[in-house]
């Protein structure tokens, strides 16, 4: 919504722009015009050809465009914001206070078993008492307020699942053991998933 709002204000100042080149009325610049610039052929002298322009008119033509064009970017936004506000209501949609004050990982963190896999790592909890489904539903929770964030480094700065450009799968298996798989795919993302992930343990 603000990158809407500053596209929205450079869009007013090109509109404003084309109301002044409006009210300047006509106004001409000439020059001569590139193909007469030879002066003669052979013997004989050829007329100079003036190309004459309205410089007003042509400068509310340009502001003018790039005020649609600003305000039609500032709608693509505004159509992003809503997504993602939509996105995250539905994400976390009765999900308490309680449990969203946290990173849901860091609750889990004595029973993390953390080891890299080929893009990210995989952190397995074990000893029961992990709802798989609980545990997807609070991470796609939080992934959605992070992208509603812009991936705020600051935002729940231990949680692996919130890297921009991480994708998570939580499975369960035999035994109550939960497996969070968190990869990505550029190089720094992957450093910061498994950073992140590393530290879970011994907390």
């Amino acid at each position: 919504m603000a990158e809407a709002a500053r596209l929205e204000g450079e869009a007013a100042r090109h509109e404003e722009a084309a109301e002044l080149a409006r009210q300047r009325g006509t106004t001409y610049e000439c020059d001569t015009h590139p193909e007469s610039e030879q002066t003669t052929s052979g013997t004989e002298r050829l007329q100079r050809t003036r190309v004459c322009d309205d410089v007003a008119a042509a400068d509310e033509r340009r502001h003018q465009g790039e005020a649609r064009r600003l305000r039609e970017a500032a709608g693509h936004w505004r159509g992003r914001a809503r997504s993602l506000l939509d996105a995250d209501r539905v994400a976390c949609d009765g999900l308490a206070f309680e449990v969203l004050r946290d990173p849901p990982l860091r609750r889990y963190a004595a029973k993390a078993v953390v080891e890299a896999s080929g893009r990210g790592a995989r952190i397995t909890l074990v000893g029961g008492e992990v709802d798989a489904a609980a545990l997807r539903r609070e991470l796609g929770c939080h992934r959605a307020r992070a992208a509603l964030n812009g991936y705020d480094p600051a935002y729940m700065p231990s949680e692996p699942a919130v890297v921009a450009g991480a994708r998570v799968e939580v499975t369960d298996g035999p035994g109550g053991v939960v497996t969070v798989l968190v990869e990505a795919d550029e190089a720094g993302a992957i450093e910061l998933i498994r950073r992140r992930a590393e530290a879970l343990v011994g907390r």
